[in-house]
Order: C-alpha cells, then structure tokens, then sequence
C-alpha cells in the first residue's frame, strides 16, 4: 500500500513539473521584432545590409544598402521596433519588390538604397529593418532581420549595475552552485551507501539542485526558444547541439525527481544509485558542454 503512494506521488510531482515547462514554453514561443504584431521565421526570406554598424555625429545623413529575396518581398523599417522611430527613413520606411525604389528589376528580389538620418542625441541606438511578405498576417507573418548598431556623438556608457551584471550570467552562476550541489550530495550519498545507512543529506542537497535547476530553466526559457525558433539560420552544429542539451537536461531533471521524491518518501537507498549517478552526470556534463561548446564552440 506505502509503494502505491509513493508511486503517486511520483507521478503527481512529475506531472506538475511537466505541465509548468509545458506552460512556460508555450508563454514564450512568441518571438518578434520588439512589437506583438509580426512573427519572427524567415519561410523563404533573406535580408543583407552593406553595414551592420554606423558611427557618426547627431543628425548626420547615412546610406544604407539593403538586398532581399522572398515572394512579393517588401524592406520595411518596421514602426515602434527597437530604436526605428528615433531615425528619419527616406525614401520611404516601406518598399515593395518592384516599386519606383527597387533597384532590382527581378521579381521576389528587391534592392533599396535607404537614407538614414540618425538621431539628434548622442547615445547607442539599434535600426531594425525587415524583409517581409507584402501582406501583414499578425505573428504569422514571415520575415528576416538585420540589426544596425548605431553610435551617435560622443556619450559616456554608464556602469553595468550589479544586479544587471548577475542577470546577464545568471544562468552560469546557478549552474555552478547546482554541480556543488550534486557534488555534496553524491558524496553523502556513497557514503551512506557504504554504510548502509539512511539520511536525508544528500536528499536535500540533491532537492535544493532541483529547485536551482527548475529556476535556471524558467530564466532561459524564453532566450533558448529564441534561440531554436527566431530567424537567424543556425549551423546544423548548433541545432544538434541545444537538441542534445534540452534532452539530457531533461534526462537528467526527471531523475531529480525520482530522487528527491525517493528520499522523502523513505524509498531504499539502494534502489536510488541509477537515479542519483543519472542526475549527477547529465546536470554536470550540461554544465560543462553549455560553456564549452555551445558559447564558446557554437
């Protein structure tokens, strides 16, 4: 009777923790160009500009190159995305394939030379332009970007605050302290082995790695989905690489909470080593391959 309990409690706790991802990423499968009206997958539409960075003093006129392909393709310097409405765009901040400013003759490709005015105040400023289908579906209409980084005068950048500091690596501090963790909680753990002995040590280290782990998910969830879905095209490298790291975390996570679960609900301690080396060895080989080889080989 005890084991059927602990068997639901298992499954409950699982199906929670399944139900909340679930939720998460579909709370977050919405990437667009910093404005809920468009979409963001390029379906057969590329973009290039002749500059991705621009320097100059406040006010002054720039060119921009811009070249695209895709069915009835329009450039579009999309109103209210990023920084767009600091900048005055001529001829127009739209142009369809095959209008008066295309200077491509070809159907589905398209050529525009754009004037740019950049803004009247010194500062760091980001032009979003896009290649579009010519009719606006909402999120489901198909598009590419290209991001200009402007500079404008001569501007002093203000320190990073501590706590913007900690958010932009957060996620490789809580992985950090989650292997600690694991390391803490599988010594513990042979060693009661050895002893055969019961504890709940390694069982609270082990939850506290879990609850680390379930925080450090929800934080990267929406930049892991941009990442998979936006509309950058990705060496199939990087593809196999998140592909391999989404499942072995996720390995790794569900036998988290077949041990955590075990401990506190007084399963033997024998029949958790599969569990526990497997929750070890996937969160730990994650940690190490995140840094390694996605941010530094991918």
């Amino acid at each position: 009777m005890k084991s059927k309990n602990n068997k639901k409690t298992v499954l409950f706790i699982f199906g929670f923790f399944v139900i909340i991802t679930m939720s998460i990423a579909l709370l977050n499968t919405k990437a667009q160009p910093n404005k809920t009206t468009l979409g963001c997958h390029p379906e057969g539409y590329t973009i290039s500009v002749n500059a991705t960075q621009i320097e100059g003093e406040i006010s002054s006129n720039h060119i921009i190159e811009v070249t695209g392909t895709g069915a009835n393709i329009v450039v579009d310097v999309y109103a209210g995305a990023l920084s767009n409405d600091e900048f005055i765009i001529s001829p127009s901040n739209i142009i369809a394939d095959n209008s008066p400013n295309d200077n491509d003759p070809a159907a589905n490709s398209i050529s525009v030379t754009l004037n740019i005015t950049i803004p009247s105040q010194p500062g760091a400023y980001t032009l979003r332009i896009l290649t579009r289908s010519s009719t606006l579906d909402g999120e489901d209409t198909a598009i590419s970007v290209a991001d200009i980084a402007v500079t404008v005068g001569t501007f002093v950048i203000p320190p990073t605050p501590p706590l913007e500091l900690f958010f932009n690596h957060n996620n490789y501090y809580i992985g950090l302290v989650t292997v600690i963790l694991l390391v803490i909680g599988l010594v513990v753990f042979q060693l009661n082995v050895k002893r055969k002995s019961e504890s709940k040590i390694h069982g609270i280290s082990m939850a506290a790695a879990l609850t680390l782990t379930t925080i450090n998910v929800f934080l990267i969830m929406s930049e892991a989905l941009n990442f998979a879905f936006g509309s950058a095209e990705l060496p199939i490298f990087s593809y196999i690489g998140q592909l391999s790291h989404i499942i072995l975390g996720s390995v790794g996570y569900i036998a988290g909470i077949v041990v955590v679960v075990g401990t506190f609900t007084k399963v033997p301690i024998s029949k958790m080593k599969i569990s526990v080396y497997i929750m070890f060895l996937a969160w730990t080989f994650n940690f190490l391959f995140g840094i390694f080889v996605l941010n530094l080989g991918g």
